[in-house]
């Protein structure tokens, strides 16, 4: 993060969902993802419901203040052998790419049944439920905590897995920056602070999926968004009515052959559907709450808080040859105003703030973005200094 950004104590840092089971061999520490010719993933169905916290979200790390989702997975499973084979299946809920910690316990201290209770974590079939073992993370440091049990097929055998689990998203300081990220401060100081966000992330990686035999002939994906969106609109960025201006809730999905449908009671789902499916892609959902105005009172709150930053950034800095950061003016909040107006569709031709603009997910936007006159009123006074 840029040293910039806004030292508010949320800083919440949560746990990355992982997914999709795989081929796993060895033990303990040992323990590493394997690949085999002999069993194929047939089919692969999840469903990602997104929940609120037990507790308020305020800024805390507690696990009960953090956002979750259930994950119930099912896959079917094939033994494409005329004998019996056992395996090895593990599920991995983080992954190295994101240095998420690992469960925190000592290795000795960690105690199998709290921690399997603690992501509610269960794999089983119909007939019965597999006994589970909990690892910290694989010999290579890569996957962090795995769910590791055997299972045992007869020749030519077709299993039907369940796996259903629970764990929070990312929740944290965040960026409307593009990817990949350019980080460092903008020429124009007082824009430092518009880009900075709470995000929050629920990712289903199903790369592990490419450890079982082929392609997946058939898999589905759905996030039941419906309950959860109305309540980060109720909510905010936090629940307890801090000052920061985080105001606009934006939404971005991954990846883009997503479709929205509406259900039974209006309820709502984000779903991908493949056929012959090659794992690799990461099913994401990501909301931000950014600083962006919804009205005229946030407009408000937004430039007086970048004004404040700057302010504060001037006092102690210098700029190179002994030059000092300019008072804050008129242009600056010009600059700013512009910014907003750019998000609402309407062009300003101010091309001190194309950098800044250039960077941004949200630009150009294509969705239609209306706008409260007396916002629009006030950000065009401004533009018109």
């Amino acid at each position: 993060m840029k040293k910039s950004v806004v030292s508010i104590v949320l800083l919440l840092v949560g746990t990355f969902c992982f997914g999709n089971a795989g081929i796993f061999g060895g033990s303990g520490k040992s323990v590493t993802l394997r690949s085999t010719d002999k069993i194929q993933m047939v089919s692969e169905e999840v469903n990602i419901f997104l929940c609120r916290s037990a507790r308020p979200v305020t800024g805390g790390a507690n696990w009960l203040s953090l956002d979750k989702a259930r994950y119930q997975c099912k896959f079917q499973l094939k033994n494409l052998t005329p004998k019996p084979l056992t395996v090895k299946v593990g599920f991995p809920l983080s992954y190295d790419n994101y240095a998420i910690p690992r469960y925190n316990a000592k290795d000795a201290d960690i105690d199998q049944a709290v921690v399997i209770s603690k992501f509610n974590f269960i794999a089983g079939t119909q007939q019965g439920t597999y006994p589970i073992n909990y690892v910290k993370n694989d010999q290579k440091n890569k996957y962090r905590n795995i769910f590791l049990w055997q299972m045992s097929f007869k020749p030519n055998e077709i299993i039907n897995l369940n796996v259903s689990y629970e764990m929070t998203g990312y929740c944290g300081m965040g960026t409307t920056q593009k990817r990949p990220y350019k980080w460092g401060q903008y020429v124009r100081e007082y824009l430092n602070q518009l880009d900075i966000c709470v995000a929050e992330i629920f990712p289903y990686v199903t790369e592990t999926g490419k450890s079982w035999s082929g392609k997946i002939e058939s898999a589905n994906f759905k996030i039941h968004i419906d309950d959860f969106e109305k309540y980060l609109h109720e909510r905010g960025a936090f629940e307890d009515g801090k000052t920061i201006p985080f105001s606009r809730l934006l939404r971005y999905i991954s990846p883009d052959n997503w479709h929205e449908k509406t259900g039974k009671k209006n309820s709502r789902t984000i779903t991908w559907q493949y056929k012959d499916f090659e794992p690799g892609p990461e099913i994401r959902i990501t909301y931000m709450f950014c600083m962006i105005p919804n009205n005229l009172d946030d407009c408000k709150k937004i430039i007086s808080f970048c004004k404040k930053r700057y302010l504060k950034q001037k006092n102690r800095m210098k700029l190179g040859n002994g030059r000092k950061m300019p008072e804050w003016n008129d242009k600056m909040e010009k600059d700013i105003a512009d910014i907003f107006l750019e998000y609402y569709g309407i062009k300003t031709n101010n091309r001190d703030i194309e950098s800044f603009l250039s960077r941004q997910r949200w630009y150009p936007g294509n969705e239609k973005r209306e706008i409260p006159a007396d916002l629009k009123e006030y950000l065009m006074k401004l533009h018109d200094k």
